[in-house]
């Protein structure tokens, strides 16, 4: 190879070492094989699809997208989830991101494509004409208890205020049941194709989909919870998880899907309960949902935004998916849609 050409290819067995080398130098983070080929090789609809960019000297960068079955406007459509771009910091600057990108739109086998970049590469990722901006992910916070120390005087009032927040917060008590799901079988299929009307776009969370992305994933562990009906009918769940940090132990609402206002107060309390008896001191939930209902619910269960939210670009790939993907308001997300995806160790 010519020095200081550069070439895009896909993915060949035997590339993982270099674009684990690549990550780690990328983003910080040592990942295990384990955890790739989780990613990467086993999701349900079968490995992702992967290009490099590599010059003289090897593997220099690296962009991956993940099929995903999603419902646009009803129908079931598939959805190129985007992640992993990275270019090594001395190959910046160069053109590389541009070829990855081109690569990766050339051969898509999708009919949209969606990723929440970084903001260094957001604006690259919107010239380069991988998609547009169409809104924000929000992030919700619910405090339990003080996460940060305060002024002597300060803290008695605080607590009272988080006291009484919390008493308001969770009366009257939900009356949906809610309890751990212990099976994931054909109830999940029924509640994904319902949650079809929850939203114009919406991934399709049934059952191989929970299964792959919760209970398979390496190193880390996830509760699944289940609202019920009177009947015993599944109507809602929640994916709940700890993460531990400099200020105590962070509670997370990792994904949540519910018809209706009662499914979704119900969830969203017995997260909190859950999740605070586990010693979490404050409980975060990534959750944007057109359905005007849904931000009121998630008030009077007493989460407030916490001001951080994570803008996500898509482009539609195919004329199947018309104009809904890119419209704001279209979009149903949680933190399970989001990427890079959480990798707790069990706490």
């Amino acid at each position: 190879m010519e020095s200081n050409s550069r070439s895009v290819r896909t993915y060949r067995s035997g590339d993982e070492q270099a674009i684990q080398a690549v990550f780690e130098t990328v983003f910080g983070r040592k990942r295990s094989l384990a955890e790739w080929r989780w990613r990467f090789q086993s999701p349900p609809s079968g490995p992702g699809m992967l290009h490099v960019l590599e010059n003289e000297d090897g593997i220099v960068g690296h962009i991956a997208h993940i099929a995903f079955p999603t419902w646009v406007d009803g129908q079931r459509l598939v959805a190129g989830q985007g992640g992993d771009t990275m270019m090594l910091p001395a190959c910046r600057g160069k053109g590389g991101m541009r070829q990855l990108v081109d690569a990766s739109l050339a051969e898509h086998t999708y009919d949209l494509r969606l990723n929440f970049p970084s903001d260094m590469a957001r604006p690259l990722f919107v010239r380069y004409g991988a998609g547009v901006v169409v809104e924000a992910l929000p992030s919700w916070v619910r405090r339990n208890s003080l996460t940060r120390p305060l002024p002597a005087f300060a803290a008695p009032l605080a607590r009272a205020v988080l006291a009484a927040g919390r008493f308001a917060a969770d009366r009257p008590r939900p009356r949906v049941a809610v309890e751990a799901l212990d099976e994931l079988g054909t109830e999940l299929d029924e509640l994904a194709a319902a949650s079809a009307s929850f939203a114009r776009c919406i991934r399709i969370r049934d059952a191989s989909y929970l299964r792959w992305r919760w209970l398979a994933q390496p190193d880390a562990r996830w509760e699944i919870r289940a609202a019920r009906a009177g009947d015993g009918r599944l109507t809602g769940i929640s994916v709940l998880g700890l993460e531990a940090g400099a200020h105590g132990r962070t509670g997370w609402i990792n994904d949540l899907l519910a018809p209706d206002r009662a499914t979704l107060r119900a969830l969203l309390v017995d997260a909190v309960a859950r999740l605070v008896a586990q010693g979490a001191g404050s409980v975060r939930c990534h959750y944007l949902d057109p359905r005007p209902w849904a931000r009121r619910v998630f008030m009077r269960s007493g989460f407030l935004p916490s001001g951080e939210e994570h803008p996500f670009i898509v482009r539609a790939l195919s004329p199947a998916a018309g104009d809904g993907p890119e419209q704001p308001g279209s979009w149903y997300l949680t933190r399970s849609d989001t990427e890079p995806w959480p990798s707790l160790t069990e706490i």
